[in-house]
């Protein structure tokens, strides 16, 4: 398939079925020329997928992104080249297979074997169909069990796909935990080695293996009710109407109960008349912390699509000015729309050439919100590509841009501005350390409020939290 957005009005008519989808997405991710979400976007409005294959597509993406170490594991258990030899297209056509025989129910495994062996001989001939065809088939053979493991179940043999559900083997397919802790996390998890250590090293070994189990399970769905036109017990009588099992959180989320696909609840009427915006409640922290009163001015220094500026809007009852900057035109862009569908007028989406001669223009600046790019390990679960991404040189590069994020905020702020620095990190490079070095150059400043949560997931939706960070600045 051509990389190029320039297809003709033949290709665009030209259909692609699930696992189509899927190996081109997957190909995209791994080479590094987009993001899952983002080349599954550019698949859907270049070709034609039929309305069931688009949720299939997107579990089938995430799945393997989420299990890829593990999957491949259990894969080099049973295939007879060495992985490593495989040309990537082969390595995908295995991996979607392998997580759909794993852990879905809905396609028979006779079928999934099919299409994958169909998709091995358009890469490689009928040679490259039978290697796939025996490669599943002895797949099959050698998984004795799904379910519940048991007390006596050797863990190498055990595959956990839930948080209540393993597949077993008939033979070890999972590293030995007693010879060696970090290896066996890393591939039962999917989490390189890199991150388990450092957490092991960091939080302990209970916390960390905590911290991989979590990062493979589905995360569940946080709705912030919009607070101009709803409340959360209203929106949650509204979405069970669209069919949706809710579940009441405090006062500022409706949690669906079952984590499901996103996209079934935003492309219901309660979305887009705008009663909520999805937002994880310890995302919520950081404007909770700030907490602009109505007729306040706020920077959104990197508002992206704009979660936290309209969050920060509705609080303010949509009177004061919110300016959402952001280097990204094309996120603005969304934002404004998104403005537009939560009926929010105060957002003000400011290009970052012109944010001084903005914030100038105010009489005031009461606070600054900082949510700095970072590498999202408290939010894996959501992110999963983000995992294969994260390395000391990239947590470094991260650190010095962070900290000029936040300098670049204090040289804009006023006496009276509060600045709230937030990340959806758990490391300490890019929060504890990066506001510690903030204030070693900025005595005038004082930490009123610090924070970092790590994420938690229990038997009930509403047990959900992401992981992340925030502090609170103000001048002495």
């Amino acid at each position: 398939m051509s990389e190029s957005g320039s297809e003709s009005g033949s290709k665009r008519s030209r259909g692609m079925g699930a696992r189509d989808v899927a190996i081109c997405v997957l190909a995209d991710a791994r080479a590094g020329r987009r993001t899952a979400k983002r080349s599954i976007d550019e698949l859907l409005g270049r070709y034609t997928v039929r309305f069931e294959d688009v949720g299939l597509a997107s579990e089938l993406v995430w799945g393997v992104v989420r299990h890829r170490l593990t999957l491949e594991a259990v894969l080099q258990f049973v295939v007879t080249a060495k992985w490593e030899r495989l040309s990537p297209t082969m390595q995908h056509v295995l991996l979607v297979a392998a997580y759909q025989l794993l852990c879905l129910d809905g396609v028979p495994a006779f079928a999934v074997i099919h299409e994958a062996v169909e998709q091995a001989k358009r890469e490689g001939g009928r040679p490259a169909g039978g290697f796939v065809n025996a490669a599943l088939r002895t797949l099959q053979r050698r998984l004795i069990g799904r379910g519940q493991s048991a007390p006596g179940d050797d863990p190498r043999t055990c595959v956990r796909i839930g948080p209540q559900r393993t597949c077993r083997f008939d033979g070890p397919v999972l590293p030995d935990p007693t010879a060696d802790r970090i290896l066996y996390l890393s591939v039962a998890t999917s989490h390189p080695t890199f991150l388990v250590e450092r957490w092991t090293r960091a939080f302990g070994p209970a916390a960390a293996e905590s911290l991989c189990r979590i990062g493979t399970c589905r995360p569940a769905a946080v709705l912030r009710p919009n607070r101009l036109r709803t409340d959360a017990a209203a929106l949650a009588a509204r979405l069970a109407t669209e069919g949706c099992e809710v579940e009441v959180v405090g006062d500022e989320a409706v949690v669906l109960i079952n984590p499901p696909a996103v996209g079934p609840i935003l492309a219901g009427s309660s979305f887009r008349e705008g009663l909520f915006q999805p937002q994880d409640i310890t995302a919520m922290h950081a404007v909770r912390l700030a907490d602009p009163k109505p007729g306040a001015v706020v920077l959104d220094l990197c508002a992206g699509f704009g979660t936290k500026a309209t969050q920060a809007a509705e609080r303010m009852r949509d009177q004061g000015v919110v300016l959402a900057s952001d280097s990204d035109s094309r996120k603005l862009k969304s934002l404004q729309r998104n403005c537009q569908r939560l009926g929010l007028t105060c957002v003000r989406p400011i290009a970052v050439d012109a944010l001084d001669a903005a914030v100038a223009a105010e009489p005031r600046l009461d606070v600054i919100l900082i949510d700095v790019p970072c590498s999202n390990t408290g939010v894996l679960a959501r992110r999963p590509e983000a995992r294969y991404r994260v390395s000391r040189r990239s947590l470094a590069a991260l650190a010095t841009a962070q900290r000029s994020l936040l300098e670049r905020a204090a040289s804009l702020a006023r006496r009276e501005t509060r600045l709230v620095y937030s990340t959806c990190s758990v490391e300490r490079e890019e929060n504890e350390a990066v506001v510690d070095s903030f204030r070693q150059g900025h005595r005038e400043w004082r930490i009123v409020r610090m924070e970092k949560n790590l994420p938690q997931a229990g038997g009930r939706a509403a047990q959900w939290r992401d992981g992340g960070f925030v502090a609170l600045l103000v001048r002495v």
